[in-house]
């Protein structure tokens, strides 16, 4: 069975290989990907030693599995998705669901190094986040979130009014927006740094909210009929930096995204993603439909790049600083994620992780 796994890998690989080179659509006269090297991802599996160092690792998620891959492209650490789970930088669990209504309080949950070290409990009853080395509870009740120290002992509880439908949080803020329209920012000791609702619209509800790496901005999807685009700058209060009506709504939770640098915005709309620019409210639709899935800016090449799903197909756009788009490659998959480590590409495909870099000509 397991030489059955890796011959249908193999092939899979070949014809990847053979379409990037070949078949695929040109990605414009600027942008190509250049691949080198593919790993399969079987979970469940050793696959190699990982180094206590876990600055080497970095943590993906694909339809069937979560773990760690190193620099050079090698999966590391491949578990199969079962229940729930959540995976970071720093940590990684994975947990049965815990009924809503039981009688008896749910066992803690073991919370593992990249290494599978055991490193803490939780004493939860709700759902686990991880974002890097920040750790989240989101409380049976909807409307409640808590914060855990990396040694597993409660620091705070926020709540608030309505259901939370949309979360995000950098090194020192979280945003909360709420299905009654609100969004309130809270600093790293759960104390309210501010609170407002952006309103403008028939039905005031959050779709989607994002924080910019450097703190300086706070975005937002609001309201239904008509639902707009809002950013503002952050301080002791909120200052609106741009705002747009959106002729297109999206009716579920969006997904939104700042680059690292904080100085690009994307967005999923009804309309497609959009991109705007911070600094001078560029504002570009692009017509490219599907999930959002991830974004980046490349510093040293000045490329853009974008990850999303739609149906079985991954598409990774590349656009300018001027967010015009100067290439595309598109793939067969049910799931795909992007991340970047320096100069590399580390792109998730189904069963499959291939490392790429971008060059423009």
């Amino acid at each position: 069975m397991k030489n059955k796994v890796l011959l249908r890998f193999l092939i899979a690989c070949l014809v990847l290989v053979v379409y990037i080179f070949f078949a695929a659509e040109p990605t414009g006269k600027q942008t190509f990907i250049q691949p080198l090297h593919i790993s399969p991802i079987l979970p469940d599996e050793s696959q190699a030693n990982i180094p206590l160092n876990t600055d080497d690792v970095f943590p993906f998620v694909s339809g069937l599995a979560f773990g760690y891959y190193n620099k050079a492209g090698d999966i590391v650490f491949a578990k199969a998705q079962k229940d729930n789970f959540s995976i970071s930088d720093s940590f990684w669990t994975q947990y049965q669901a815990i009924p809503i209504r039981s009688e008896t309080p749910p066992p803690p949950i073991q919370c593992f190094s990249p290494q599978g070290t055991a490193l803490f409990s939780l004493p939860v009853s709700g759902l686990v986040h991880f974002r890097k080395d920040r750790i989240f509870e989101f409380l049976p009740s909807g409307n409640s979130v808590a914060e855990y120290s990396v040694q597993g002992e409660l620091l705070w509880v926020y709540s608030v009014s309505g259901v939370i439908t949309a979360f995000d949080c950098n090194e020192d803020l979280v945003v909360i927006g709420t299905s009654d329209g609100n969004i309130t920012c809270l600093n790293s000791d759960g104390t309210e740094k501010i609170s407002f609702y952006p309103g403008g619209s028939e039905y005031e509800v959050i779709y989607g909210v994002s924080l910019s790496k450097d703190g300086k901005y706070l975005a937002c999807l609001c309201g239904l009929q008509r639902q707009r685009l809002l950013l503002v700058e952050i301080a002791d209060y909120h200052k609106p930096v741009f705002h747009t009506f959106l002729d297109a709504s999206l009716q579920r939770q969006a997904t939104l995204f700042f680059d690292t640098t904080s100085r690009y915005l994307f967005l999923e709309t009804g309309d497609g993603l959009v991109i705007l620019r911070c600094v001078d409210s560029l504002f570009v639709t692009t017509g490219i439909q599907g999930k959002l899935m991830s974004t980046n800016l490349d510093s040293s090449t000045g490329i853009l790049t974008v990850l999303t799903q739609e149906g079985g197909k991954a598409t990774i756009s590349f656009f300018d600083l001027n967010c015009k788009k100067v290439g595309s490659e598109q793939f067969d998959c049910i799931s795909s994620s992007l991340s970047q480590v320096e100069d590399y590409y580390y792109l998730v495909l189904d069963e499959k992780l291939l490392r790429f870099t971008v060059t423009k000509q």
